[in-house]
């Protein structure tokens, strides 16, 4: 049995937890309040889970984890700029650090040694736009990334079609930025770390970016080639995340599917297409299978892993395993 946080939005907003045994998820319950849940994140070491709000005058917070799984606030809410919609917790757990979508910026949180907010934020802003008036008239910071020698935070701005480089030191990101430019119109969404690389989904462009995380050259390949809808476009990549040393899985919105994408250098290749429920804002691994949060239909999807010898893992057709307004992100615990 797997446990698992759940983030979402809606009339009954906070966090959800839930179990998950056998693809069956049971014991969906409330733990907390909060107004439009879309990421959460968990410290390293100790037992204590982050929310953003992403609303106008957005914030994130800290709640202390008791083996019951009781929610219990580590101090006040932190106002960290408009609409965050990424978090994540250094290795250390020293800090925190946010993307702000509509803010345009991102945000640090100092840490303390029990994982609460210690009073100190540095925030990061940007300048600039994209090709696309409608969703590049501005900076809007979509993630961030500690780099993969731990010695940079990047943040991924789909306004700009930018990376933008900030050296840490102690884990405290320097203000100034070196930006790594991205292709017009590619709409830089999510970043996961791949070695020497950093893989980049671009949200507006429905391709799949290798990014050396020096800012080397930069290879894109298309990401999903399933038709569109008739209510919106087919190619809005969301989340990327691995599913062997290989392969990439990678959600699709609009076509409301994944894509499984085999490495091959700095280039990918799809090998496998599969519907899964409507809007996948975030999907996570548990054990062997993919549960995904369909944010418009308020439904949480669960897929099996299916190994194949000497191929690519293979994702099953899903099953709604469970109804949760406005679900957008996925927890194992």
């Amino acid at each position: 049995m797997t446990s698992l946080w759940l983030g979402s939005g809606g009339d009954n907003g906070g966090i959800w937890s839930a179990r998950l045994d056998g693809g069956v998820i049971s014991g969906l319950e409330q733990r907390a309040e909060l107004e439009d849940v879309s990421f959460l994140a968990r410290h390293p070491s100790a037992a204590v889970l982050y929310a953003n709000s992403e609303v106008d005058e957005g914030a994130v917070s800290a709640f202390r984890i008791s083996d019951g799984g009781a929610l219990s606030p580590l101090g006040a809410p932190v106002a960290v700029g408009a609409a965050p919609c990424h978090l994540e917790v250094s290795t250390d757990g020293r800090w925190l650090y946010v993307a702000n979508y509509v803010g345009g910026g991102a945000a640090a949180v100092l840490l303390g040694p029990d994982g609460a907010p210690d009073g100190d934020t540095v925030r990061l802003g940007y300048e600039g736009a994209g090709p696309d008036p409608e969703r590049q008239d501005a900076p809007h910071a979509h993630s961030t990334l500690i780099s993969p020698d731990g010695a940079h935070l990047l943040v991924a701005d789909l306004g700009t079609d930018s990376l933008w480089l900030h050296r840490l030191d102690g884990g405290r990101p320097e203000a100034g930025a070196t930006r790594i430019p991205m292709p017009a119109g590619f709409g830089p969404r999510h970043m996961l770390d791949c070695q020497d690389a950093v893989v980049v989904t671009g949200e507006l462009s429905g391709e799949v970016a290798s990014v050396s995380w020096l800012g080397g050259p930069t290879t894109i390949s298309a990401a999903a080639t399933l038709p569109g809808r008739t209510d919106g476009p087919a190619h809005q990549l969301s989340h990327v995340l691995a599913l062997d040393e290989q392969h990439l899985l990678v959600g699709v919105r609009g076509a409301d599917s994944f894509s499984v994408l085999r490495a091959q250098g700095e280039s990918f290749e799809i090998v496998q297409e599969v519907h899964t429920v409507d809007l996948p804002r975030h999907m996570a691994v548990a054990g062997d299978v993919v549960v995904t949060a369909g944010q418009r239909a308020g439904l949480v999807g669960v897929h099996p892993i299916e190994p194949v010898d000497g191929g690519a893992p293979r994702v099953g057709e899903g099953r709604v395993a469970a109804e949760l307004d406005a679900v957008a992100y996925i927890l194992p615990a």
